[in-house]
């Protein structure tokens, strides 16, 4: 159904004038700053699916719609499910290291003390 399609489309036009807006990049498709295309890009969409639950909340946190509480769960799925693809090189380029030196510090303590290293249950 076209409805549908052209939601999405206008959806996915105002996350990518919202990731140009985060990044700094200078907005070109059309007048006005990302930030306003953006939420013009979310009125679309919802013009054509007002039922887009991305759009809807996506609109309304650049709005500041107070009767919104809390994030769709659609939203939080989506937001999560689209992250998890690219979540391990952004720990690497965070350079996250908790868990080695965790496993560095608990060493000692999970090969029993004695030195010979033979008791202990490896941390991965």
């Amino acid at each position: 159904e076209w409805s549908g399609m052209l939601s999405a489309l206008f959806y996915s036009l105002g996350t990518a004038l919202d990731r140009l807006e985060v990044l700094g990049q200078p907005c070109s498709a059309g007048s006005g700053s990302c930030t306003e295309q953006s939420i013009e890009a979310y009125r679309r969409a919802l013009e054509h699916d007002p039922e887009h639950a991305l759009a809807r909340h996506a609109l309304a946190a650049h709005v500041a719609d107070e009767s919104v509480k809390t994030a769709p769960r659609e939203y939080v799925t989506a937001l999560f499910d689209d992250y998890a693809s690219s979540f391990d090189e952004s720990l690497e380029a965070l350079e996250y290291r908790a868990p080695a030196l965790l496993a560095a510090a608990l060493a000692p303590l999970l090969k029993g003390g004695s030195g010979g290293g033979g008791g202990g249950v490896p941390l991965r």
